[in-house]
C-alpha cells in the first residue's frame, strides 16, 4: 500500500504567490455606455519549489507537490482585458473577457 494502510493524509502550501500589476482606461464614454480596456503583468514572485510530506512507493517522504499546489506560475504572464457596461438607470449589465489563469 503507497500510504500504510491509511486512508486519509494531509498536505499543504502556504506563502506569497505571484505579483501583479494592471491598469485600466475608459476607451468608449458614451453617458450610459462604456469600454474599458485593461492590461495587467503578472510576476513569477511565488515559489514554485514547494515540498510536504506525502505518501508514496517506500513510505512517507518530502517530495515535491504538483503545480497547483505551488504558490507561484514561474512564469511571466500579460493579462489583458476589455469591459463592456450599460448603466440601466437601476441595473447595470456588464461583460468581460479576460485570459484563464491557472
Amino acid at each position: 500500500m503507497i500510504n500504510a494502510g491509511t486512508t486519509t493524509f494531509t498536505t499543504r502550501s502556504e506563502g506569497i504567490g505571484d505579483t501583479t500589476l494592471s491598469g485600466i482606461y475608459d476607451l468608449y464614454n458614451n453617458d450610459n455606455r462604456h469600454i474599458l480596456v485593461g492590461l495587467g503583468l503578472s510576476l513569477p514572485t511565488g515559489s514554485i519549489n514547494e515540498t510536504d510530506r506525502l505518501p508514496g512507493m517506500g513510505g512517507p517522504a518530502d517530495r515535491m507537490l504538483p503545480a497547483s499546489m505551488q504558490l507561484g506560475s514561474g512564469t511571466f504572464d500579460l493579462l489583458p482585458s476589455i469591459t463592456y457596461l450599460h448603466d440601466l438607470e437601476r441595473t447595470m449589465e456588464a461583460r468581460e473577457s479576460m485570459p484563464f489563469s491557472a
